[in-house]
């Protein structure tokens, strides 16, 4: 009676042929191993399950490959800026309450359109921010209710690609108070 071949070497390439699908990136090696059993087989003898392994194997190194490709290639994107989530973002301007930022220029300094959408006056209304390295402050306004000022840096000119948080300091009803905002330059 002959001995049956050993199919060991069927079994794991078929195993190592599914995990290279299944499994991201660590797909490449279970892939690779899948071929090396396959062939291991092959010379022992022919085997429909090492061929699975081989087929799965080969299509799972290769969706892994790939996969690995594109994630080098969106990292580097990233790394370079391409894919800075604010360059995808508008040129805006915004403020928390109470205030609201209408609108803003940054040639000459930097001029932010103010809205007071409080109802009570605000004293001694104040923008700071880090511009350039350097902190930087507005000269104090006092804004009456629902006026719009205009609020001037003239140390400060924002560069494009930039995003720029400022803080509001202000005095209401006798309390001293903070609000955000930001700048964004595309």
């Amino acid at each position: 009676m002959a001995q049956e071949p050993d199919t060991s070497n069927a079994t794991i390439s078929l195993v190592m042929g599914i995990l290279s699908l299944l499994i991201p990136i660590l797909g490449v090696i279970f892939g690779i191993l899948a071929i090396v059993y396959y062939k291991k087989q092959r010379k022992i003898a022919e085997n429909s399950t090492a061929t699975a392994g081989l087929v799965c194997g080969i299509i799972g190194l290769v969706f892994n490959a790939l996969f690995l490709v594109v994630i080098v290639f969106i990292g580097m994107l990233a790394y370079f800026g391409t894919l800075s989530p604010e360059s995808f973002l508008p040129t805006q301007c915004t403020a928390t309450y109470p205030f609201r930022c209408e609108n803003f220029s940054s040639s000459n300094g930097l001029t932010l359109m103010i809205s007071n959408v409080a109802n009570m006056e605000l004293e001694t209304v104040t923008v700071e921010l880090l511009c350039d390295g350097k902190d930087v402050k507005s000269t104090p306004i006092n804004m009456q209710q629902a006026q719009t000022s205009s609020i001037v840096i003239p140390e400060c000119a924002l560069q494009e690609q930039t995003h720029t948080p400022f803080v509001v300091t202000y005095v209401a009803e006798g309390m001293k108070r903070s609000a955000s905002g930001s700048v964004i330059i595309n």
